[in-house]
């Protein structure tokens, strides 16, 4: 799977620069094999390299900029959040289908 970048929340006319989320490239894989009437065996990878990215951005405000990061209003100011995304993952399982017939 890939994706384009995108503009953050906020950031419509994209006027900050630190305002968008850069696309990124993902490699996820599935397989399954039914070895016996109704029995299936199946596995799924996500993320199958590790890739560490980003998939939502917001341009908010940083009120966290005092000594230590401790709270301050009168050092706040504008800051980009993004979301990381789900990092690898896999599954694998064994389902059965009943079929009434």
């Amino acid at each position: 799977m890939a994706f384009s970048s995108q503009f953050s929340r906020g950031n419509e006319n994209n006027g900050d620069p630190e305002g968008s989320v850069p696309g990124y490239a993902i490699v996820a894989l599935d397989a399954s094999w039914q070895f016996a009437p109704g029995w299936q065996l199946f596995t799924r990878i996500d993320n199958l390299f590790n890739r560490t990215y980003q998939n939502f951005g917001i341009l908010g405000a940083n009120y966290f900029r005092g000594p230590g990061n401790t709270f301050n209003t009168a050092l706040a100011g504008p800051e980009a959040f993004r979301s990381p995304a789900a990092p690898f993952g896999a599954w694998v399982g064994v389902q059965y289908r009943f079929d009434p017939r």
